[in-house]
C-alpha cells in the first residue's frame, strides 16, 4: 500500500468518528476561469444578504491551489486542501458544495453518512451527453468510478424538468434527489446592479471600455477534442462581417472556452478578446452581450432569459455528434435554425442585428422549455430545499415549489 492509499485509508476511518456540524457549509474555492459557477453565484448571494449570519451559517472555502479568491472577504476561513487542517475541516462540515465533482475539495475521498450532504450544483444545462450519458465506451472500471461518484450527491439541482430528467439520466439518480430551482448563476443576468459584487462591476465597466460602448456580437463556440472549435475564417470573411456589423453600430468579440487551446490568428486580429483571462465572469459578458454566435455550448441557455437573439453556427454537426454526441434532435430545441456555411451566417447576422428585438414564438418556448423559473430567485429557492425554515420568504419567491 502506498503512501496516498495509507492517508486515504486513514482519513475516510477517522471521517466515520468525526462530528458533523450541520450548520458549517463548505464550498470550494475560486479556481482559475471557474469564477462564474453556480457555487460562486449562491456564495455570493449568502454574503451579500447575510443569510450565513441570519441563519448562524459559518462558511469555510477548501483551497486546491494558490489562485487569488476573487469574491471572498477576509472574513471566511480558506483551508489548503493538501493540509491536514484543511482535511479536518472538510470532514466536519455538514453541507458541501460542489460545481463538477468531489474532486473541486481535493484528493482525498470522505466516507459516505447521512450526518453530511454533498450538494453538486453542476456548471450549466447540459445538452450533450455527460457522465453515464456520454458517447465514450467507459471501461468497466470507470464505470464503477461513476457510480461511486454519483451516489456520494445528496442533491443536485435543475433549471426545468427536462433538465431534471437529462440530470437523472446522465447521474444515474432518482429523480428525488434533484430539485428544479433555477440556476444561482443566472440571478446574475436578471439582477439590478446594486446586486452585483465589486468586481462584477468592474468587469461590467472593463467590458465597455473595451468594446468601446458599441453593441456587442459575441461569438462563444464551446471547445472540441483535439480541435479548436472555432471556425477558420478567411479574410475577406471577416472584413465582410466587419462591414455588415460597422454601420449597424455593433462590435463582434469572442470568448474562447477554458479547455480550447488553439485559436485562429485572424479571429485574434479582428474580434475582441472577452475571454476568461480578460472577463473571468460568463455572466456578465452575457449582460453586455446583443447577439450570441455559439454552438454545441449551453450558454445559449442561459442566454434564453435575456429574450435576445442566438445563432447557431454548427459547421461540424455530424462530426460532433459523432464525437461527443448529444441528448436531444439539435434543430428541435434550439430557438433558431442550424447555420452550417459562413455566408449564411453572415446573412443571418445582417438580418438579426437589425431588428435583434423581434424574437420568434419559438425562442419563448425554449425558454420555458428549459427555464421553469425567469426571475432572479433561484438562489433563495436552493436555499430554502437546504433549510425548508430558514430566513427566506418563500411565499413570495415560489420557493415551495421545487418538486
Amino acid at each position: 500500500m502506498n503512501l496516498f492509499k495509507l492517508i486515504d485509508f486513514f482519513v475516510r476511518v477517522t471521517d466515520v468518528f468525526i462530528n458533523k456540524k450541520s450548520k458549517i457549509w463548505c464550498f470550494p474555492s475560486l479556481q482559475t476561469g471557474n469564477w462564474d459557477t453556480n457555487s460562486e453565484a449562491l456564495l455570493h448571494h449568502i454574503m451579500v444578504t447575510r443569510y450565513n449570519i441570519k441563519n448562524n451559517i459559518t462558511i469555510i472555502r477548501i483551497q486546491l491551489n494558490n489562485s487569488k479568491d476573487l469574491l471572498s472577504d477576509n472574513s471566511i476561513p480558506i483551508f489548503y486542501a493538501y493540509s491536514w487542517k484543511g482535511i479536518l475541516a472538510l470532514m466536519r462540515a455538514g453541507t458541501i458544495f460542489i460545481h463538477h465533482g468531489t474532486g473541486d475539495l481535493g484528493p482525498v475521498k470522505l466516507c459516505r453518512t447521512k450526518h453530511r450532504r454533498i450538494i453538486n450544483l453542476w456548471h450549466g444545462v447540459n445538452i450533450k451527453g455527460i457522465m453515464f450519458s456520454d458517447c465514450k465506451n467507459h471501461t468497466k472500471s470507470q464505470e464503477r468510478l461513476l457510480k461511486k461518484e454519483c451516489e456520494a450527491y445528496t442533491q443536485l439541482i435543475a433549471s426545468s424538468d427536462i433538465h431534471r430528467q437529462s440530470l437523472s439520466c446522465s447521474f444515474l439518480i432518482p429523480y428525488r434527489k434533484i430539485k428544479i430551482t433555477g440556476l444561482p448563476r443566472n440571478d446574475i443576468l436578471l439582477s439590478d446592479n446594486n446586486m452585483l459584487s465589486p468586481v462584477q462591476l468592474e468587469e461590467n465597466k472593463k467590458i465597455k471600455e473595451l468594446t468601446s460602448g458599441k453593441k456587442i456580437i459575441l461569438y462563444a463556440p464551446t471547445f472540441r477534442n483535439n480541435r479548436s472549435g472555432f471556425f477558420d475564417f478567411s479574410e475577406q470573411q471577416y472584413l465582410k462581417i466587419k462591414e455588415v456589423i460597422e454601420k449597424n453600430n455593433f462590435t463582434i468579440a469572442y470568448r474562447q472556452h477554458i479547455n480550447t487551446s488553439y485559436l485562429p490568428e485572424l479571429t485574434k486580429t479582428y474580434l475582441i478578446d472577452l475571454s476568461s483571462d480578460i472577463i473571468q465572469d460568463t455572466q456578465i459578458v452575457l449582460r453586455n452581450t446583443h447577439l450570441l454566435i455559439t454552438d454545441y455550448s449551453g450558454i445559449w441557455i442561459d442566454y434564453l432569459l435575456l429574450n435576445r437573439p442566438v445563432i447557431c453556427f454548427c459547421y461540424d454537426l455530424e462530426d460532433y455528434i459523432n464525437e461527443r454526441g448529444l441528448l436531444y434532435d439539435y434543430e428541435n430545441i434550439f430557438p433558431g435554425e442550424i447555420i452550417k456555411t459562413p455566408e449564411k451566417l453572415i446573412s443571418k447576422i445582417e438580418i438579426l442585428i437589425k431588428n435583434y428585438t423581434n424574437l420568434s414564438p419559438k425562442h419563448y418556448w425554449c425558454k420555458k422549455l428549459f427555464h421553469k423559473f425567469e426571475d432572479n430567485h433561484s438562489c433563495d429557492r436552493l436555499l430554502n430545499t437546504i433549510d425548508p425554515h430558514s430566513q427566506v420568504r418563500n411565499e413570495e419567491y415560489g420557493l415551495l415549489d421545487i418538486s
